[in-house]
């Protein structure tokens, strides 16, 4: 059969040469499928890769925060004026506006200093741009590295 396939009897004569020729041909495959392929498959979103399964649990830790549960905060805890949280999210919106100012939003979340009072401010964000602050974090945030940090500091609260 081998001979058909490369057109010569001469080379199936040799009982190792079907074995190195399949070696090959799997070694090929497997670069151009790891090296080419998948690549591809994972930036268009078709295939699930591993940096993407660790965005997802960051993703998922964020959204299942209390701090970013608009309905979370008990008022007896809160150690910000309304206002000042009404500000915090507009400023938030503005830096996720247009060209995107990270450090300003990690700093605006730094400044919330507990769980209570971001999850106020969450409030007043969905009220006043009717979307949801952490999805909205989510979508802006581009690399896992900066979802990553979002967590860090809401981590700190605690």
């Amino acid at each position: 059969m081998l001979g058909a396939i490369t057109g010569s009897t001469e080379l199936a004569k040799n009982k190792w040469t079907p074995i190195v020729l399949g070696v090959v041909i799997l070694g090929v495959a497997a670069v151009a499928y790891f090296g080419v392929v998948r690549p591809i498959l994972c930036k268009t979103g078709i295939a699930t890769c591993s940096g993407d399964r660790r965005r997802k649990k960051i993703e998922e830790k964020l959204k299942n925060s209390d701090s970013f549960n608009p309905n979370f905060y008990q008022a007896s805890k809160i150690t910000m004026s309304h206002t000042q949280a009404k500000t915090i999210a507009d400023k938030i919106e503005k830096a996720l506006s247009g060209a995107d100012d990270e450090e300003a939003v990690y700093g605006l979340l730094r400044d919330a200093k507990n769980a209570n009072n971001l999850s106020l401010i969450s409030f007043y964000y969905n009220q006043r741009h009717q979307q949801s602050l952490i999805d909205n974090l989510i979508y802006d945030m581009s690399s896992e590295e900066e979802l990553q940090r979002i967590l860090n500091i809401i981590q700190d609260f605690k």
